[in-house]
């Protein structure tokens, strides 16, 4: 078995708990592949990319083992920028750029704009917590303003993170960008989600699957905070954490 294998293995127990057929209906390849290929067959190098690009997992790990495991959008911005943020006035002109920790070191740009359509919402967190599922928060009013944000371009909105739990991963005042999740079957164990609650509102959590059969156990990255577990029939929807813009 080579390492290559092995990382494999590692993202098929981690994402689909070991099950084979999971693994490959989600990649779109045939169970006796995945089988291979975690145990005993180099995989192709169109399998690597697809497996990169829809589980968004560093090429350069899976290669080599090397680096960063997800690809994410993390940035530091300019000190000297104008924050993004509901407490602070923008105007039409106000922009955001810094360099994400891709090996290419793409720029981030977050511009505000007037163009709803082509655009990403940044949602005010505090009011949106009462609002419900996503399709609620998105037809209402709660929002700050609308971004041009290349690289979050599939993204369905922004909101900021609350509270401490998700350190050191996320801090308050972060920026998250976020894709909505229409195929539940789809949920990856292990990534993080915002997570739409009927009596709690919006929560950012890592999902991970629980031993009782009709609950999902919510986990925080910091550790003084215990996982718990939200029952299926208080969830309203998932959606995924694409990027996040860190402010100083």
């Amino acid at each position: 078995m080579s390492s290559i294998n092995l990382r494999i293995n590692e993202l098929a127990e981690e994402f689909f708990c070991g099950n084979n057929t999971k693994f490959a209906e989600f990649i779109s390849t045939n169970e006796a592949n995945i089988r291979n290929y975690r145990f005993k067959t180099e995989p192709k190098i169109e399998f690597l990319i697809n497996l990169s690009k829809k589980l968004e997992i560093s090429y350069e790990w899976l290669l080599t083992g090397e680096g960063e495991k997800f690809k994410t959008n993390n940035t530091i911005l300019d000190k000297n920028a104008e924050k993004i943020s509901k407490n602070v006035e923008l105007g039409s002109n106000s922009w955001y750029k810094g360099n994400t920790n891709f090996s290419e070191n793409q720029e981030i740009i977050a511009k505000k704009t007037n163009d709803i359509k082509n655009s990403v919402p940044l949602f005010d967190a505090e009011a949106a917590a009462g609002v419900g599922s996503f399709s609620d928060m998105l037809s209402n009013h709660n929002i700050i303003e609308h971004y041009d944000v290349p690289l979050f371009k599939d993204c369905d909105f922004m909101i900021h993170v609350r509270g401490s739990s998700m350190q050191p991963k996320y801090y308050a005042g972060d920026v998250i960008a976020c894709k909505i999740l229409h195929e539940i079957q789809f949920l990856m164990w292990g990534r993080i989600y915002v997570i739409a609650t009927k009596e709690h509102g919006f929560l950012v959590k890592r999902v991970q699957e629980s031993s009782k059969e009709e609950t999902i156990l919510a986990v925080s990255d910091n550790p003084n905070y215990p996982p718990f577990g939200i029952p299926k029939s208080e969830i309203l929807g998932f959606a995924l954490v694409k990027g996040v813009i860190r402010l100083e």
